[in-house]
């Protein structure tokens, strides 16, 4: 389990930063509308 509390460390990290937070969102949706999109 030494890889998922990593990426909780990360997340939490992520979350103390707006900007990143802003980036990864904006980031996330990008994608996904690419996958649902044609």
């Amino acid at each position: 389990m030494a890889e998922q509390d990593l990426a909780m460390q990360v997340l939490q990290q992520v979350v103390k930063l707006p900007v990143v937070k802003v980036d990864r969102s904006k980031f996330l949706v990008d994608k996904f509308s690419k996958e649902l999109g044609p």
